[in-house]
């Protein structure tokens, strides 16, 4: 069993090129449904269907973050490493521990169980105090991290108990 997680940090959400793709994706299939109800225009109907099915498809190729470096979280302390930070923590001395979990990559959406995207793993944080100064640490996650994630978090939430300061 480790008892240690490496995961992977986000820089920033890049939805600009994969909001035009779908943006584009449901204009061509709106030009695609009119023509075929009313104009019935085989040029219309064929080019509207292969810039959809291409945007579908780039879509799906599409990743909508970049990643910046990476955390590795250990029971007695963390090691971040990104293009800002470059810092190792005695877990000992964090204070306002949360994880704030969002899902995991390639999870499926609970409330549209038919839906055809999933999660990007992306939503996740861990946040903390340290020295006063507030960390909030955007995260990949993978299936199965999270429950590492959560007993590890959970053990410098007790270390947190055990020594106020």
């Amino acid at each position: 069993m480790n008892d240690y997680i490496r995961l992977n940090t986000v820089a920033k959400k890049q939805p600009n090129f994969f909001n035009v793709l779908v943006s584009l994706s449901i204009l061509s299939f709106i030009v695609l449904l009119i023509s075929v109800l009313t104009i019935d225009s085989k040029i219309i109907n064929v080019v509207s269907s292969v810039v959809f099915l291409l945007s579908g498809m780039l879509i799906s190729l599409t990743k909508s973050y970049s990643l910046s470096g990476y955390v590795v979280l250990y029971f007695d302390h963390v090691d971040i490493s990104n293009n800002d930070l470059e810092i190792t923590i005695d877990s000992r001395y964090l204070r306002d521990i949360r994880f704030i979990y969002h899902g995991y990559d390639g999870e499926a959406y609970y409330s549209n169980p038919r839906s055809i995207t999933y999660k990007d793993g992306t939503d996740n944080y861990i946040k903390f105090t340290y020295k006063g100064e507030k960390y909030l640490i955007q995260v990949l996650l993978k299936k199965g991290d999270s429950s590492l994630v959560k007993r590890i978090i959970n053990r410098w939430k007790y270390y947190e108990l055990v020594n106020p300061r």
